[in-house]
């Protein structure tokens, strides 16, 4: 029995990093996005974009944005859940 609790302890162990280097990776994207969003309102205002094509470009960005806030607050949510639940197998 001992030894089972000890097993399943381990693989817990091993999603809560998986989850904060999926936070991390969605941070670096989340800060992509928002430099290519830079770019995209530089290249509006030198003339290399309509105001047409930027509002669609803008309207992606938006939605990716929101995406990806939501997945990192899954992913947050997620890995407390998981936190609990070793807590509590250890107890």
């Amino acid at each position: 029995m001992q030894k089972r609790k000890r097993k399943e302890s381990r693989q817990l162990l091993s999603g809560r990093y998986h989850f904060q280097e999926n936070i991390q990776f969605c941070r670096t994207a989340r800060g992509s996005l928002l430099e290519t969003f830079d770019h995209l309102t530089v290249a509006l205002d030198e003339g290399y974009l309509n105001e047409e094509t930027f509002n669609v470009y803008n309207a992606e960005y938006e939605e990716l944005i929101k995406m990806l806030n939501g997945y990192i607050t899954y992913l947050k949510k997620r890995k407390e859940e998981e936190r609990k639940q070793i807590n509590q197998s250890i107890i």
